[in-house]
């Protein structure tokens, strides 16, 4: 029997809370991952969270919740849950290029530079096309004076995204 007739089989005999508890039941794996994103992209921070956090429940082992809820906690300045957050995602993923960059960020936010240039180019050293993170390095070497690091890094952040925009361009 499809999904949909047996709803329906079960909508004609249930009550409407019984109702959400077979659809919550059905709900693919990734519906409260999904369901955060939506809250995220429609500047729902809370609820976002709340959504990953369920997410994480239902599956502890999800990198992509835990990152989520990092971007979430980055983005609400709280640098301490975003950093947990990424060092999370990163232990259950540790290729997970995306969660490096978070964690990078989160560490140059807080002043902690070394942490940043480290984790950024943990960033590349797993996604080796990854224009952002070599910006990123540029522009913390820019900071730092280090003017053959930072235009070696924009040049290749260049290099792989001639489209990017960059806080560094024009210092060459």
């Amino acid at each position: 029997m499809s999904f949909l007739k047996s709803f329906l089989s079960y909508a004609a005999e249930a009550g409407t809370e019984e109702i959400k508890n077979f659809l919550k039941d059905k709900q693919d794996d990734d519906y409260y991952l999904n369901l955060g994103y939506a809250y995220s992209s429609s500047g729902k921070t809370i609820k976002a969270i709340e959504s990953y956090k369920k997410a994480i429940e239902k599956d502890p082992k999800s990198s992509d919740a835990y990152f989520s809820l990092g971007l979430e906690y980055y983005f609400s300045e709280n640098y301490a849950k975003a950093i947990e957050n990424y060092k999370t995602a990163i232990t259950i993923d540790p290729e997970f290029a995306f969660a490096y960059d978070g964690l990078a960020s989160a560490y140059y936010d807080i002043g902690l530079t070394d942490e940043a240039i480290k984790n950024y180019k943990k960033a590349i050293e797993t996604r080796p096309e990854f224009a952002f993170a070599y910006d990123r390095l540029a522009l913390i070497y820019y900071e730092l004076g280090l003017r053959d690091e930072a235009i070696k890094n924009y040049k290749m952040a260049k290099k792989i995204d001639p489209e990017i925009v960059s806080e560094c361009d024009g210092f060459e």
